[in-house]
């Protein structure tokens, strides 16, 4: 055993000093931040929002009125939405956490998933591909959706009547500027990369940045097993009784760890090696269809799931 490997057994003590695990990571990983931007096709009108308040006698701040630029004949609009936001799901599939703040409540408008978050080396290249694969398919969405624009806004300015306004329309060119995918690189930060700055405030910075790397390598080592607990007991879930029905994503949403968890091994956790090994174990040439079928197959799938289940509680994940 090197000393850059954690140990899987919860009872040993990490031989891998905090310093040295930045240093793994650094040497590992970037970070990668990526920035995406739509025309939503909404937009908030006063006017009619107004015209319900006083319909109703209402007083004070009654909220607003969003209105769908395109009602009735957004088809085009929301296909593109829903390729750019394939761009992000890949992202976050792909990455782990690092300045994203994991507090943050999605319910009440939280930024949980904005920031530079960790792509280790590992799946760097697959992680470019399969980008420029979606960002691709997001731009001929996109402008599959600005050949229709003009047509599109005339029926929904018929569709809208009395809430129509010409005004609310941007044209083709604004429009396509406010599909944007924007993906930006960038190394690790050292602990001690400050320069000439007094010892004792360099001391005090450097300390600050290695709290917050160690709090950041923590959230994304969390974030990784987080993925393989929820994983394995959606799995188990859906696959104890055998009169309850699957997806096919639930099955593939596990397998996808085999490749995923050594690309996010930065820190060197010996754990994941067994893992992976589990899960191949568990899935190798079976699919979904195998499951649904085989009564076997799926009973002896439930049994290694749930041995994995128990591997990780003992291991405290």
């Amino acid at each position: 055993m090197n000393d850059m490997t954690i140990q899987p057994d919860a009872a040993v003590e990490n031989t891998l000093s905090r310093a040295d695990l930045t240093e793994a990571v650094r040497s590992t990983a970037l970070l990668v931040r990526l920035t995406i931007g739509v025309w939503s096709g909404e937009k908030t009108d006063k006017r009619v929002g107004a015209e319900i308040k006083q319909h109703h006698n209402a007083v004070g701040d009654t909220g607003r009125y969003i209105k769908k630029l395109l009602a009735g004949c957004d088809v085009e609009l929301k296909a593109t939405h829903t390729a750019y936001s394939r761009c992000r799901a890949y992202h976050l599939e792909n990455t782990l956490p690092w300045e994203s703040n994991q507090q943050a409540s999605p319910a009440a408008g939280g930024q949980r998933n904005l920031g530079a978050r960790l792509l280790t080396n590992m799946l760097f290249h697959k992680y470019v591909k399969g980008m420029g694969d979606l960002e691709r398919a997001a731009k001929q969405a996109r402008d599959a959706f600005l050949v229709e624009y003009g047509g599109r806004v005339v029926q929904a300015q018929a569709n809208l009547a009395g809430m129509g306004d010409p005004e609310d329309y941007p044209d083709v060119a604004e429009v396509k500027a406010r599909f944007r995918i924007d993906i930006d690189f960038q190394p690790v930060p050292a602990t001690g990369g400050f320069q000439g700055l007094p010892d004792a405030m360099l001391e005090k910075l450097g300390e600050r940045l290695r709290g917050r790397q160690e709090r950041a390598i923590a959230a994304a080592q969390a974030d990784m097993w987080g993925r393989v607990r929820e994983g394995v007991s959606h799995l188990i879930d859906r696959l104890e009784d055998p009169e309850t029905r699957f997806k096919s994503s639930s099955v593939e949403a596990v397998r996808t760890l085999i490749t995923l968890l050594p690309g996010f091994n930065c820190g060197g956790d010996a754990r994941v090696n067994p893992v992976v090994a589990d899960i191949t174990s568990m899935l190798e040439g079976i699919s979904a269809e195998d499951i649904r079928k085989n009564e076997r197959v799926r009973q002896d799938v439930v049994a290694k799931a749930q041995a994995l289940s128990a591997k990780l509680d003992q291991w405290g994940l």
